[in-house]
């Protein structure tokens, strides 16, 4: 464990302290945030104010061997449907050549073990992106990147306090449904009793037809992102 992260569990200690009782918090500093079950992080994920990067052990992990394979699996079917709707707005600017959200359904499709292996990951090229704007470089269409950023997910809640990297909030249920591409970490958001609940839910609810095309493009694989000539 580094320096960092043994300051970030001090401080998330302490803000414990100051925010439960004392027979929560005495549960709380019997932890053990290097072996926590993915319930025990959604649990206490629950305490007010603790989605804060420095308590983020203990509703998070690292991306590892053993969390790759991992989904949010409520959110898979939001998560690719939001990508094909902004998909056919983007793909009426014919000048567009490079169809990012083609680029970043095939990203999703990554399997963990191959994701954890990657070098670089979509992450990493996403931040070279995102640092050659902040020294004012500014893509032309044709360009591999061009409005990488603005396709790419960015979940603007506590959830994702170490991530401010995308701009598409329109499509944050992509980074529920698989957090190690978007922030490197794992982060669960599901258990037994919610997915119950979205099934229960779902029964009730008028369903929205999936249009044929959609459905071809979202079981796709390798989608084609070059769109120029």
């Amino acid at each position: 464990m580094s320096e960092l992260e043994a300051e970030y569990r001090v401080r998330c200690l302490h803000y414990v302290r100051e925010v439960t009782q004392p027979v929560t918090y005495a549960e709380f500093r019997d932890l053990d945030p290097d072996n926590m079950t993915d319930l025990e992080r959604v649990l206490w994920g629950q305490i007010d104010g603790m989605h804060r990067l420095y308590c983020q052990d203990y509703w998070s992990e690292p991306l590892s061997a053993q969390n790759a394979h991992k989904r949010n699996n409520s959110y898979w079917n939001e998560c690719y449907r939001g990508l094909w709707h902004n998909r056919e707005n983007y793909l009426q600017y014919e000048e567009y050549r490079w169809d990012q959200y083609s680029r970043i359904a095939n990203w999703l499709d990554i399997p963990g073990d191959d994701l954890l292996h990657m070098s670089p990951r979509p992450l990493d090229l996403v931040m070279i992106a995102w640092e050659r704007e902040q020294r004012g470089y500014e893509p032309e269409p044709a360009d591999e990147w061009y409005r990488i950023l603005e396709a790419w997910p960015s979940a603007d809640d506590d959830y994702m306090v170490n991530f401010r990297v995308g701009r598409n909030s329109d499509a944050d249920e992509c980074v529920y449904y698989y957090p190690q591409l978007f922030t490197g970490r794992w982060i669960p958001l599901d258990t037994a009793i919610t997915r119950q609940e979205i099934q229960e839910s779902r029964r009730f609810a008028t369903p929205t037809p999936m249009p044929s095309e959609m459905r071809r493009w979202i079981s796709q694989k390798d989608r084609p992102v070059f769109r120029g000539n």
